[in-house]
């Protein structure tokens, strides 16, 4: 009959260690502030559109006496390959991955101008007078429109 060891047994050491807590992950920069007024506003908007899933695409147009023009459109399709997606509190949001730098920083709010009411866009980069940088970024969409345009006809 085989001997028994009487001590008392102790677990193996666990390889793993303690348990880690994962770090979250980096916070990607908010790109557009939406506020609360723009917020509701859009939201009230898609439910009468009944869409369940949808996005705003914030899209940055050369023209205009500032050199820059904003488009906001609400997208029911997900975001492309050439799209970059963010939220902004709870609001999913897409900007064409190449227009992200020039993006950054633009203000969607909602209100009345003039007595006109609807959605009002503060674009930094149109704070500036037509200078050598306004130009190269004008350029650089007037050359982007063009490639995209040249892309659809094939």
């Amino acid at each position: 009959m085989p001997v028994r060891d009487a001590r008392p047994r102790t677990p193996a050491p666990s390889l793993a260690g303690p348990a880690l807590e994962l770090a979250p992950p980096p916070r990607e920069r908010v790109y557009l502030e939406i506020t609360p007024a723009a917020a509701h506003e859009l939201r009230t908007h898609v439910a009468g559109l009944n869409i369940d899933r949808w996005w705003l695409r914030y899209t940055i147009k050369g023209g205009g006496c500032t050199g820059f023009q904003n488009k906001l459109d609400i997208e029911a399709a997900p975001p492309g390959d050439d799209d970059f997606e963010f939220v902004v509190d709870g609001i999913r949001c897409v900007v064409l991955e190449w227009q992200r730098p020039y993006a950054r920083g633009t203000r969607i709010d909602f209100g009345a101008v003039d007595g006109n009411r609807g959605f009002i866009v503060t674009f930094p980069q149109s704070r500036c007078p037509q200078n050598a940088a306004g130009k190269s970024i004008t350029d650089e969409f007037e050359q982007r429109a063009a490639h995209d345009r040249a892309a659809q006809q094939k």
